[in-house]
């Protein structure tokens, strides 16, 4: 007899501030990208990110990429008109890094897959606004960092391993659950 499947666990006060992040800055830009706008509802932004939220025209655009075998799904923040740069806001109280932002699986795919549809090598940029744990939420710090880092060829071709590699676990992980 099959194991009965687990409920999944509850998504950590980090992970539910990082989604309510995410979304809050879709919904600013979708409804609220005039200045003369006053919002009718409040957003949690950290101090001084409504300078960086429009930087670029391109937000929470949706890039997909067919493999064959698998479907590649991914939104990136924000982007230039020509995606010559990118860019990804982080939260949390685990401190981004130079080297994390050389080693980040999600900015070498989103690279990649740029190159491979548009022949675009884009810059990456991560803004990474630093939390606490506040009891039982999460706050925002006045730590606000911003890396860069432009991937080569090299990078891009090691890149499609570790995705193919990824997909082939969590496809194996799904035929195990």
């Amino acid at each position: 007899m099959p194991m009965p499947k687990a409920p999944p666990d509850a998504p950590s006060p980090m992970m539910e501030f990082g989604k309510q992040f995410a979304s809050d800055i879709e919904d600013y830009c979708k409804t609220f990208s005039s200045k003369e706008i006053t919002p009718e509802r409040e957003f949690n932004f950290p101090p001084n990110f409504l300078q960086n939220i429009l930087l670029y025209p391109r937000v929470e655009y949706k890039l997909e990429h067919d493999f064959g075998d698998f479907k590649f799904i991914g939104f990136i923040d924000n982007a230039s008109d020509s995606f010559g740069i990118i860019r990804d806001f982080k939260t949390g109280t685990a401190p981004w890094t130079q080297e994390r932002l050389e080693n980040s699986l999600q900015m070498m795919a989103y690279s990649l897959i740029l190159f491979k549809q548009q022949t675009i090598l884009p810059t990456c940029f991560i803004d990474y606004y630093k939390t606490r744990i506040k009891g039982k939420s999460m706050e925002w710090t006045d730590v606000h960092e911003t890396y860069q880092h432009t991937f080569t060829m090299q990078d891009l071709a090691k890149t499609e391993i570790r995705i193919r590699k990824a997909a082939e676990e969590i496809a194996e992980a799904y035929e195990l659950h």
